[in-house]
Order: structure tokens, then sequence, then C-alpha cells
């Protein structure tokens, strides 16, 4: 039978929503299976708690985790607070161990002078024990004596008088000096050594023996007391020397013992003990060297860098930031045992390079080099330590500070902008990390507001202020004109009138002329001129820049120039003010007014001028056809000697032919071998080497430029007058080697000091951008010397006075090369570039124009004074170190045979032709001797023989070209050309202009004026409302611009 149904379980009823099906209630049955699927139910029920419980769970971890994070976030930034105040504490705690460790061993050695004061102290209270006992046993000994010198009472009292007179004179004549010195000996410190203060009576010997001479009192002699006698004086004897010495009878003794060798004429002697450990005398000279140990140290280093910088060819060792390192190939190489080139210096900066074989090696070559150029200093080196692994030690400390610094101008990654930085990035990001970003921030482009916006009330005021200023400055302007055209003729008929008293009339007549030229220029002809004030050396000067006059030929102002250095002349001893210098640049401007009517323009003028010549006439002597020598007067010491002041021509003496440009006769007559008079190198010279004509050395060439005569005078060089008298030595102070311990040294005056290391600062930085403005160096090969700040006269730390002396007058010398290789910058540049070079030489130098112009006109610049010249051997043949081509210094010849007053010798030998090419710039002047002219030079009589070549002097008025031998034509109205401005006075000005106006122009007008120069670049005439057209046509001699018609130009 079928169970009974059970009853509906709601919760097993299930209700379709399907809209198709009519809604069913479905009842489960019960069973097995309902009860498994129920536990089944139950136990995914727990499972979803526990689901739930646990995603509470890690809920709850979670944050428990983020609070922990940020706890321990919070902690590390505890942490490291904590520790940074732990570090700071730690430095502070060193500092107090570092001062607590001072304070201590100040303590120690206080500690221990206490204990030597209470040794001291205790000996003396020994000692004065011992005193007292023999006082005691003195007195008894005494008492029991006095029985017996009674008996001798009469005796004894004749002679106790007479010593009781003299001891009482020499007690009141020494009692106050001795009181005074016993009382001043703990406070007065004793007198420096070597002083008048020291010179006392008390004479220091070599035994450690001082003896005190005493006067001796005019007295008759009194025979030696016995040395047997035991008797002591009684003080009832001598009453007032018991008051004086209040019963001291050990005092007594001494009084007297010392009264007797007075009387005696005796000297007192006082031996001292010489100190336990030391000797009666010292080493010699141990002293001295312990002082030069530094001065040596700091020596080797500057050697290392000066061979460093010589071999790697670099100005300074700053310019490491900027080398070019060894190829990973080459350092590859090396490392495998093949050996670089030893011409080549190149470090290697990769990883490694303090250990790397490469720079091992070029450390050892210039090692090598400052050992085999310092033989004779190596005993020296040793002594003070500076031995071979001293010095390579030093150039890996020096090596790491360069390769430091060429790091800092690497490329490297910018995070900022993604890419590794280009050349140019990397080197502008290590200048503003250095500590001159401020002075290189300040020569950035800036943005310029004035031409932007329109002018503000500020503005306007600034404007009417200047132009009130520029008002003020054209009538001073005028003032000045005319007080300079005043001294102008003043001076030429003072000087014309000097030159026909003394009888002169060579030149007189040029004088004249100047005279009038000056008469026709008139006011209105005299250069504009602006007062302005420079810093020059520290110091305002007033000066006038003198502006360019357009119309006036060039060539005047060179004239001009001799009459202003008259009239300097002429006030130099005068009593007043003295005119303040003129500095004539273009850049200063050019003059506004224009040329005066009536100029004379008819004859040129350099005819105008009439510059007399010197012309020699030779007669021609007996010698060889072919030959081109003159015969000259004879001389006592040769028959040939020239008698002018310069030779030129060929000489013949015990070393061989020589060729002589400018030479002086005198040097001529002695000229010495190459052993006598070697060029020096670059660090190490003798006193003379800069005075004297030497043979040239390839590596230094332009020491021939050195002025023959003191240069050390004018604005820039006079502080480098001083000589042994007169240089400025003091006297310094100087902390020594031990704590508290001061040595005394001497050196230049600081202001002088300060004065020439800033002179040397300019000169180098003028030498530096004269060297990149050319583009390269002089010549290949060619060095420089050691800068006089190497030769330290800026330590002040000479031993003795007179090697402060030397030091200050080696330093001075210095100067001298790197004038002379400024001056051939000066030549090498004026022949190669335009007067431009100058201009770009001021806007890089940031310097002023009163600079380039004070240098013009000393030795550095002026080409007029005479310089010492040189001596060329063309007999080397290539092999020679130091004269293998393109080594040789034949390449400055062009730039100074037949242009400059150098003294210039050449030596053929005695066998010509030469085996070596002779260079091109003596073949072309004809500077060979033929074999004629040797033939001839071999058949002179004398020692030293001369054959000059003939030739014209000429006077030392400047050179001009000649102008147009016709009147100026008259300038065609509104053509933009002024009276008497030549076609390129007028493209100069207008080129100027034009420059000034772009600067102003707006973008509309600079796109118009580029359109119509691309449309003329192309040869197209303008249309009817284009520019006007103008050309420039031949007027007698000169162009005259003029209008022409756009058809006829098209």
């Amino acid at each position: 039978m079928d169970p009974d149904p059970a009853p509906p379980n709601p919760r097993h009823s299930r209700k379709r929503t399907n809209p198709g099906h009519a809604p069913e209630k479905v009842r489960a049955v019960p069973g097995p299976q309902r009860e498994v699927l129920d536990s089944a139910i139950e136990t995914a029920r727990a499972a979803q708690q526990s689901n739930l419980n646990l995603a509470a769970d890690v809920d709850a971890l979670r944050g428990a985790l983020a609070a922990a994070q940020a706890t321990a976030v919070e902690q590390g930034r505890v942490l490291s607070s904590l520790q940074d105040e732990l570090n700071s504490k730690h430095q502070i705690i060193l500092e107090m161990q570092h001062h607590e460790g001072q304070m201590e061993a100040q303590f120690l050695a206080d500690q221990n002078k206490l204990g030597q004061m209470e040794a001291l102290f205790t000996a003396d209270r020994e000692h004065l024990a011992s005193m007292f006992q023999q006082q005691n046993e003195l007195v008894n000994k005494f008492t029991e004596a006095q029985k017996l010198l009674m008996q001798r009472n009469e005796d004894v009292d004749r002679l106790q008088r007479e010593l009781v007179i003299k001891s009482d004179e020499a007690i009141q004549l020494r009692a106050h000096s001795q009181l005074q010195a016993l009382n001043t000996s703990k406070k007065q410190v004793p007198p420096r050594r070597k002083t008048r203060a020291s010179m006392g009576a008390i004479v220091n010997t070599g035994a450690r023996t001082i003896e005190i001479p005493l006067d001796p009192i005019p007295m008759a002699e009194v025979p030696e007391p016995s040395t047997e006698s035991t008797s002591q004086p009684l003080l009832s004897a001598t009453p007032r020397l018991a008051e004086v010495f209040d019963g001291d009878i050990d005092k007594l003794d001494k009084v007297l013992n010392d009264f007797a060798q007075l009387c005696l004429g005796r000297d007192a002697v006082v031996t001292v003990t010489p100190k336990k450990g030391t000797t009666a005398k010292k080493k010699s000279g141990s002293a001295k060297k312990k002082q030069d140990k530094p001065f040596m140290i700091n020596y080797v280093h500057r050697r290392l860098r000066h061979f460093t910088c010589m071999k790697f060819e670099v100005e300074a060792v700053g310019d490491f930031e900027h080398h070019n390192p060894a190829s990973e190939a080459s350092v590859s190489a090396c490392e495998a045992g093949e050996d670089p080139p030893d011409e080549l210096f190149q470090w290697d900066f990769s990883p490694g390079y303090l250990q790397c074989r490469w720079n091992k090696l070029m450390i050892k070559k210039i090692v090598d080099t400052l050992l085999a150029e310092h033989e004779e200093d190596q005993e020296d080196f040793i002594e003070v330590g500076a031995n071979r692994v001293f010095m390579e030690n030093a150039m890996k400390d020096k090596l790491a500070t360069w390769r430091g610094s060429w790091h800092k101008f690497q490329p490297r990654f910018s995070s900022a902008t993604q890419h590794v930085e280009t050349s140019a990035e990397a080197h502008a990001r290590a200048v503003q990390a250095t500590t001159w970003r401020g002075s290189w921030h300040k020569f950035q482009p800036r943005f310029s507001s004035a031409t932007q916006h329109v002018e503000t009330s500020a503005e306007a005021h600034a404007r009417a202020v200047q132009a009130k200023e520029q008002h003020q400055l054209e009538m001073r302007s005028l003032a000045l004109k005319t007080r300079k055209l005043e001294d102008r003729i003043e001076t030429s008929t003072h000087t014309i009138q000097l030159k026909i008293l003394a009888g002169t009339a060579r030149d007189v007549e040029t004088w004249k002329r100047m005279r009038d030229m000056v008469g026709h220029l008139g006011i209105w002809g005299m250069s504009s001129e602006e007062e302005a004030d420079v810093m020059l050396d520290g110091q305002l000067v007033r000066i006038y820049k003198v502006k360019v006059c357009i119309w006036r030929e060039p060539s005047i102002a060179d004239y001009l120039r001799f009459v202003d250095a008259q009239t300097a002349l002429n006030k130099k001893n005068q009593p007043g003010p003295k005119p303040a210098p003129r500095v004539r640049n273009p850049q200063h401007g050019f003059g506004k007014a224009a040329a005066p009517p009536g100029l004379p323009r008819s004859k040129p003028l350099q005819q105008y001028m009439a510059r007399y010549q010197d012309t020699r006439l030779y007669r021609d002597p007996e010698h060889p056809e072919g030959s081109r020598a003159m015969e000259s007067s004879h001389s006592t010491g040769s028959p040939t000697f020239p008698t002018g002041p310069y030779f030129d021509g060929f000489i013949k003496n015990k070393l061989g032919v020589f060729g002589a440009h400018y030479g002086d006769p005198n040097f001529l007559l002695d000229i010495p071998p190459p052993s006598e008079a070697t060029a020096p190198d670059g660090y190490k010279f003798n006193d003379g080497d800069f005075r004297r004509p030497l043979w040239i050395n390839p590596k230094f060439p332009y020491l021939v430029l050195l002025p023959r005569f003191s240069p050390f005078n004018g604005p820039l060089f006079s502080r480098l007058n001083v000589n042994e008298k007169t240089v400025p030595i003091v006297e310094v102070t100087v902390p020594g080697s031990s704590f508290g311990q001061f040595n005394i040294r001497w050196g230049l005056d600081q202001k002088v000091v300060d004065s020439w290391l800033y002179l040397e600062s300019l000169l180098r930085l003028t030498l530096r951008t004269m060297m990149d403005l050319y583009g390269s160096r002089p010549g290949e090969a060619v060095y420089t010397f050691l800068s006089p700040i190497s030769y330290c006269y800026t330590e002040r730390n000479a031993t003795s006075h007179s090697n402060a002396v030397k030091i200050a007058l080696r330093s001075r010398d210095a100067f001298l090369p790197l004038m002379a290789e400024i001056t051939v910058m000066f030549i090498l540049l004026d022949a190669r570039d335009t007067q431009d070079w100058r201009r770009r030489l001021m806007d890089r130098t940031k310097l002023t124009w009163q600079w380039i112009v004070d240098l013009e006109q000393s030795a550095v610049g002026n080409m007029h004074i005479d310089r010492l010249g040189g001596i060329m051997d063309l007999t080397l043949r290539k092999t020679h170190m130091d004269h293998h081509l393109p080594r040789h210094a034949r390449w400055l010849l062009p730039h100074l045979l037949g242009r400059h007053r150098v003294p210039l010798y050449f030596f053929y030998g005695n066998d010509l032709p030469l085996k070596e090419p002779i260079p091109d710039a003596l073949i072309n002047l004809g500077f060979v001797p033929t074999q004629n002219e040797l033939d001839y030079l071999n058949g002179l009589d004398g020692e030293v023989v001369f054959q000059p070549m003939a030739k014209v002097q000429q006077s030392e008025m400047p050179s001009a070209p000649p102008p147009a031998s016709t009147p100026f034509p008259a300038v065609e109205r509104d053509s933009g050309q002024k009276p008497g401005e030549d076609v390129h006075a007028f493209l100069e000005r207008r080129r100027l202009h034009n420059e000034k106006r772009a600067q102003h122009e707006s973008f509309d007008a600079r796109k118009a004026r580029l359109a119509r120069e691309q449309h003329a670049s192309g040869g197209s005439a303008p249309g009817k409302k284009g520019a006007r057209v103008f050309i420039w046509e031949e007027d007698g001699g000169f162009f005259i611009r003029r209008a022409c018609n756009r058809t006829d130009a098209a």
C-alpha cells in the first residue's frame, strides 16, 4: 500500500514564474536522498558562512597590515632622523674627543712642566737645607777660628779696612743692576739672536762656556790668596757688611771671592753644562734642511704639474676637463703587453684607471723626465722623502683629481628629458654646478624690455637726462679740440726752433709741414674726444676716448701721434697736472663734424710730408763679379767693421759664415758658440739668458722678440721695475712645525704680490684668448715657460733676506717670456687678420680698451723698439731632436725679415751649399751667400770680416699709402655721400647705420627688407615704387655716388 502523503513543506515548494505555464506547487518526496541533500545544503551554508568570516578576517588583517606598514614608515622616518641626529652627535663627540685629546695632551704637557718645576723646587729646597747645614758648620768653625784670628788682629784690621772700602764701592755700583736683573729675569723675554739687544756682556763660545767680562778697577795688584789658608772673614771686623748681608756668611763669602777676582783684573767664568742627550755641536745644515723640506716638496709638485702640462701640451692642469682620453683598443693592447709610443701622452679615464698599465707608463715617463732634468737635486729630493715612489703616488692623486674634473663634463642620462645629454648640455650642467655659476650667469643673454614697449615716465626722464649730458659732452669736446689744436701748433713751433738751434736741419722741413698740416685741419679737423673714467689696476683713471674722423686720411693720425708724443715729452718735466692718455679706437664711434673747407687734396700725403731719406752710398770694392758686397769704413778692431748702428749682410769668423739681419756689429765681433749660449728650457733659466742673443730653440722661438732694453716701464710694467736694492722685502712670522712655534721668513710686500699676481692673470688671459682667436698655437711643438707664480713670489717663505731677493728677481724675469709670447701673437694676428681681432679680444676677455692700448704702447706691442734677436743654426740635420721638420723655427721668419727690428743671425757654416733646405723666406730675399761672396769673405783680412749689403735706411716716420693726387670733386645732393667721403668710408658708415636700424626693426619691416634683398640678389631692377638706384662713377680718381634711372640700371 502507498504510504500516507506527507504534509506540504512550503520551504521546498517553488512557484513557476514562466508566463507560459500555470503555477504549480512541487513537493519534495522525503527519503534518504532528501536527507543527504539537506545535509549538503547545511554544509554549503556553513562553508559560505566560514568564507564570509574568513573574508572579514582577511579585511581586518589587511587593515592591520596597512597600519603596520604606516607604523613602519613612520618608525623608519623616526629612525632616519635619529640616525642623522646620532651621526651629528657622533661628529660632535668626535670633535669633543679630539678637543679633549688636545686638552689632555696640553694637560699632560703642563703636568710634566709642573713635575719638572716640583723637581727643581725639591732640589732647591734640598740644596738650601744643605746650605743651612753648611752655614751652621761654618758658624761653628768661625767661632772656633775667631780666637785664632784675634791673635793676628792688627794684620787683619789693615786688610779688612781696605777690603771694606772696596767692597762698599763695588756693592754700591752693582747692587742696583743685580737686583734689577734678578727682578726682571723671569718677566723679560730674551732678545732675538743676532740683534743689538743680544750683544751684551754674555758671549756664547763654542765650548758652552759663558764669560762675563768685568771692567777691572784700577788698583795695585793683590797677591793671590793661599789655597791652604782656611781663615774666613769675621763679621765683627766688617760691621757694614754684616748689616747688608744680615749675618749671611755664605753670601758674604761669595761676594768677597768675586771681589778678589775683580781686584785681580780677571773675568768671572761660568760653565754651562749641555743638556742631557745633546751634543756640543749640531750637525751642519740640519736645521736648514728641515726648514726647506716643505719648500722642496712643493717644488716637486710644481715640477710634476709643469712636465705634465708640457708633455700633454695643455696650458694648465685645469684643461684636462676637456681631455681626449686614450681609446679602449689602445688601452687593451697596452694591457696585453704592447707599450704606447714614446711621443704619445694621453690619460686613460676608464673605470680602474688608477691600476691600469697605460696610466702607470704615462706616470713613469713623467717621473723619469723630472728625475733626468734634476739629476743634481736627487739627493735633496731623497733627503726630504721625495723619491720615485713618492712622485708616482703624487701623480696618482693628481690623476684622480683630473679625472674627477673630466667626469663632470661627460654626458649623462637626464631623468628630466629621458635622454642622454649632448656635449653642450653636459658642459652647461658642469658649468652651472661649479662655484663660478654666478659669474657665468651674468654674461648670459637676457630679454631687453627697452625695444618692446613704449617709454614710461622713468625712461622718458632718463632720455632727457641723456640728451642733456650729450649736449654737455659736445661742449667739452669742442673745448678739448681747441686745446688740442693749440698744443699741437705750439709743440710743432717749439720743436722747429729747437732743431734749428741744434743744427739738425734734416727734420726741420718735415716738422714745418706737419705744423702746416695741423693748421689746415683747424679745430674741426681734430678728432672728437669724450672723457671717461676707467678702473686700471684698482685705481680710477681719467682717459679720453678718441673718435675717428671718417673723412680724414688714415695716415694723418700716425703723423699726429708724433706731435702728441713730443707734446707729452715737453710737458713731462713741467709742473702741474699731466695730460690724460688718449685711447683711439673705432669702437668709440666716428666724429660727426664734416671736413673743413679748403683742405689741400692736390698732392699725395706721402709727398706732402716730404719724408727725407738717409740714403747710404757705398763704393763698390774689388771683388769677384756677381757679389753684392759693399765696402764699409775701417776700424781698428776689424778692417771691415761697419760704422752704422745696425748691420745687414754676411760675416765670417772662426765658427763659419753668418748672415745678419738688423744685426749688432759689436755682437758680431764675438758671437758665442752654441755651448756658451744655449737657449733655456721651459722651467729653468740663468740670470743672463733673457739679456743676450742665444741660439734659437724651436720650442721657444719667441725669445727672439724679447726687448733689448728693460721693458719694465709704463702703466702696466713699471710695477716690475725693481732690483736688488729696491725690491720691497718684508719680514713675516709663520707657524712652525710644532705647537706654539713660530718661524721668521722673508718675502715680497703683500701689495707688490697682489699687483704682480693681477698683472700675470691679465697677461695669461690675454695670451690664451689670442691663441683661441688664432685658432692654434703659433707653431708646432712650441711650448710655454713656467708662469711667474711658479717661482714662488706669492709664498713669502724664504729662509733669508737674500733668498727672498733672488726669488723676487727670478719671478720678475719670468714675466719676460710671457711678454714675448704675446708679442708674437700680435705679429701673427696682424699678419693674418684685420684690426677686428682686437675688438673680439676685448669682447671675450671683458677687458677695457685701455688695456689693449697700454699693451700695444708697451714693449709687448710696440714694434718700433729694438728686440734681442737670436741665432739660427741652418746646418743642423733633420735628425736633430730639436730641429727636425716641421718643428723648425723657420715658420717665424716671414713675419720678421724686413718687417721688424729683430736681429737675426743665420749660421751657414763653412760648407755650402747646405745639406738641409734653406728657409724660403731667406731665398726670397736673396739672403743666401753665393760662392763668389764666400770667396770674397775668405780673401778679406781679419779674424772677423764683414760684407754689408747695399740698402736704403729710412727714417722712423710712419708709412702711409698715398691718396689721390687730384682735388676731391663735389658730391651729389641727396646722394647720402658726405663731402670728402670716399667709397670705403661711405660703405662703413652705411653698414653701421644699417646694423643700428636693424636692432629696432619690426617683424613686418624685416620681412619686407629681406624680400627686397632676395629680389635684388637675382639681378632684377626695382619697380616704379621700388628703391632708388645709385651708381658709383669715377671722377678724377675718386668714386662719387650719383642717382641713376631705373631703366638704365635694368
